[in-house]
């Protein structure tokens, strides 16, 4: 037992420095304040897609300008991008005839040019790799291919595919 135990954390180690790189205890220590700060604001920074969900599933209207915060969040490629990614699919699933055409085109370039896993190309400030990060680009990339299957995402793949 002792001896798989260690095994799994060395395996942990070296994948752990492997994602990161060769950074110092030093450099942990002095980046991770900013790290926490950041992904703290990342997850506070309101983008109005609630607020838009709750007047939709009201019976309300949204238009561009509604979603426009959303969009640019989850399209510059910030971390918490996949929680703005779920309500946004939400909103165009379940009260798609409430928004107008413009605002369908932006969320169809949004849902097709994202990134939604670490392999695909590009590159952001997004974690990937926590099981509610995982879950939830697996469930976005899903539904938009969903109600995309003709369109061709970033990854060169069709939605169907």
């Amino acid at each position: 037992m002792r001896v798989a135990w260690r095994l799994a954390v060395a395996a942990t180690a070296a994948f752990a420095v492997a994602v990161i790189g060769a950074m110092t205890v030093a450099d942990y220590r002095s980046n991770r304040a900013v790290m926490v700060l950041h992904s703290a604001m990342a997850n506070a920074t309101d983008t109005g897609e609630v607020s838009l969900l709750k007047r939709l599933a009201a019976g309300g209207r949204g238009g561009v300008s509604d979603l426009a915060k959303a969009i640019a969040f989850a399209a510059g490629g910030n971390d918490c991008s996949d929680f703005r990614l779920i309500t946004l699919l939400r909103a165009l699933y379940a009260h798609e005839a409430q928004l107008p055409p413009v605002a369908r085109t932006s969320l169809l370039k949004l849902f097709t040019g994202v990134r939604y896993w670490m392999d695909e190309p590009g590159d952001n400030a997004m974690v990937y790799w926590s099981e509610n990060h995982q879950i939830l680009f697996a469930a976005s990339e899903y539904l938009a291919g969903q109600r995309y299957p003709d369109a061709m995402f970033a990854d060169r793949r069709s939605g169907a595919a």
